[in-house]
């Protein structure tokens, strides 16, 4: 009887309205990232790398690895217009991860790779200027 109660409590919470749902809004500032963290089967750490390259293939011989990318407009970016914009963009990257590797997560192992900003229609409309880092993905 219980079983039903919940099915039935589960069904209408699904059909209703989706009310309380939230919005994420238009921030300003934005982050994103990425990290690999790989450890030996054995759970024994030490450099946690499995064979050779060559012989079982790249991503078995990678190490530890984080990318955190930030954002931050300056000036709100409204692709139907002809306003300016302006944004910074940096990106901090770096291969050791807590206790995965012998670098023990130290922060002197990542790197400031990007920085640089972004500013579109000024001077001229629908071109885009990059100042700082030239190099972006």
């Amino acid at each position: 009887m219980k079983a039903h109660l919940f099915i039935v409590a589960l069904c209408v919470v699904i059909c209703l309205p989706g009310s309380a749902l939230a919005d994420a809004g238009d921030s300003p500032f934005s982050a994103g990232g990425y990290a690999r963290i790989m450890t030996r089967p054995d759970l024994q750490g030490g450099m946690s790398q499995l064979g050779f390259w060559n012989l079982y293939g790249r991503l078995l011989n990678e190490g530890p690895y984080a990318a955190l990318e930030l954002r931050l407009d300056l000036l709100e970016h409204d692709p139907v217009s002809n306003h300016p914009w302006t944004s910074l963009h940096a990106r901090v990257e770096g291969g050791s991860v807590a206790n995965a590797d012998p670098g023990g997560g130290s922060l002197a192992l990542f790197r400031l790779s990007q920085l640089y900003a972004q500013t579109g229609n000024v001077l001229f409309e629908h071109v885009t200027w990059q100042v700082g880092t030239l190099e972006s993905y």
